[in-house]
């Protein structure tokens, strides 16, 4: 289980248990190091993060791994730089490959982020009341998906009714 060692004005280290990597014989200990962890399920993204990469060998009942640690500090990076005040938590799906998919699925919106790696991840936004699609391949400039979760929080502010 993950433990929060350290929290100063600009950064949170993560410890990570101990845990077998593979076919290495030796325990490493990751620490996930994340600049201004403050948004709103940043608790919740970090705690799902460190379950994934936490995942036995074999989890999917084949040989699937647990989520790498680099896609893994990579993901909690990014959506630490996407996040938008009242956009929903997402869903932290685990590849059997290592991979991690980030999901929305809200406001009639599918927001998808493939991440295949540091720097490497297949995006697509799908508009369900529109039938609107774009698909992106980003390394390093990930606007367009912050683009795509501010209007999936305007829609879901727009849907609650104004108290009276």
């Amino acid at each position: 289980m993950a433990t929060k060692a350290m929290t100063n004005s600009s950064a949170s280290v993560y410890s990570i248990q101990p845990h077998r990597r593979g076919r290495e014989s030796d325990w490493a200990v990751h620490r996930l190091i994340v600049q201004n962890p403050d948004y709103a399920w940043s608790d919740a993204v970090i705690g799902k993060l460190e379950e994934l990469m936490r995942l036995p060998k074999g989890w999917d009942g084949y040989s699937g791994r647990s989520v790498d640690f680099s896609i893994a500090y990579f993901a909690a990076n990014l959506l630490q730089a996407i996040y938008v005040p009242g956009a929903p938590c997402p869903s932290l799906v685990p590849g059997s490959d290592g991979t991690l998919q980030i999901e929305w699925h809200s406001a009639g919106l599918d927001i998808e982020l493939d991440i295949l790696g540091a720097n490497k991840v297949e995006c697509v936004m799908a508009d369900i009341n529109t039938g609107d699609e774009e698909e992106a391949k980003l390394t390093v400039d990930f606007k367009i998906v912050r683009v795509w979760i501010d209007e999936m929080a305007k829609r879901a502010a727009d849907a609650v009714p104004a108290a009276a």
